[in-house]
């Protein structure tokens, strides 16, 4: 390796030694409670990511047995789906109202994003109750892949608004 560049990786491992080993009790106490919050913000992302992921699977398993025949019950089935995922945005909502200006910006965009993600599934459940058989499988897989692409956003929103 490049001695110029060993010399400052050497220099600043030696600086986070001396700080390391130089702080007092409450510093270290101090470093522990971010260790702990860090360690909680990535448990908590990990269920929400688990509690999403089980959500999504279950829907679409549920969702792709429906037939044409049955496309008004696939289509209230959607709709009640998007009406759950609507209380999700009204809850990032809330939560984003305790974050950082920045944060704040930036949930508000996601926010805004994920609500017109909400508005194209309620008009592909429009779709899916006009559908006819010719159409039926384009009109589904069209619904399946909006709502992945919502509950995916819904869940990077999360993890970011928790990693804030």
């Amino acid at each position: 390796m490049n001695p110029t560049k060993i010399v400052p990786i050497i220099a600043s491992a030696s600086i986070l030694a001396v700080l390391a080993t130089g702080c007092s009790n409450n510093e270290k106490g101090n470093d522990m409670r971010v260790e702990e919050k860090t360690e909680q913000i990535m448990n908590e992302a990990k269920e929400t990511s688990k509690e999403v992921a089980n959500m999504t699977k279950d829907a679409l398993n549920s969702f792709s047995e429906y037939t044409v025949d049955r496309k008004d019950q696939a289509a209230a089935f959607i709709d009640k789906q998007v009406a759950s995922l609507s209380d999700e945005i009204e809850d990032l909502k809330k939560s984003a109202s305790k974050a950082t200006d920045a944060t704040k910006e930036k949930t508000s965009q996601a926010i805004d994003t994920l609500e017109e993600k909400r508005r194209d599934l309620a008009l592909q459940v429009k779709k899916m109750r006009n559908a006819t058989g010719e159409t039926w499988d384009e009109v589904k897989n069209e619904t399946q892949e909006k709502w992945n692409d919502f509950t995916a956003f819904l869940q990077e929103t999360k993890n970011n608004l928790k990693s804030s």
